[in-house]
């Protein structure tokens, strides 16, 4: 459900280019992205994030719920993740919803995946190519690999 609702959101706007179609990264482009991947180093936010993935928009309980987080900890990580501007809360009467803003991060999130689980395949002997997989939601431009 989120993939669809991600798919519409994205194919309104320019896909962004190839990392093969870009100049050689800047210091400064590569400290946004260490900052943005230091943002998303701490396994609770990970979880939430998942959660979203999964669930699509949910209140703050039900998302606490879900990552099997404290309440007053998914409120404290989710803070962070809005502030950042990888989530959108959205108010209605006494509850506040959160959504994923940008559907890169799914694609990042499940490049994680897919790079840990080739990692375990490797090492089982399983695997002996790049990536046992691509992704292919959403379909903003070629599909995304790991």
């Amino acid at each position: 459900m989120l993939c669809m609702m991600a798919i519409t959101a994205a194919s309104a706007s320019k896909p962004s280019p190839a990392i093969l179609d870009r100049r050689q990264m800047t210091m400064v482009a590569s400290a946004r992205i260490a900052r943005f991947f230091r943002l998303l180093a701490t396994p609770a936010r990970l979880r939430l994030i998942h959660a979203l993935v999964l669930h699509g928009e949910l209140p703050m309980h039900r998302l606490a719920e879900a990552a099997d987080m404290r309440l007053q900890a998914a409120s404290n990580q989710v803070q962070r993740l809005v502030q950042a501007g990888a989530l959108h809360r959205r108010k209605a009467g006494r509850d506040a919803f959160y959504t994923i803003t940008d559907p890169c991060l799914i694609h990042l999130l499940d490049a994680g995946w897919c790079l840990l689980d080739d990692r375990q395949a490797r090492v089982s002997g399983r695997l002996t190519t790049s990536c046992s997989r691509t992704t292919t939601c959403p379909p903003t431009s070629a599909p995304c690999s790991c």
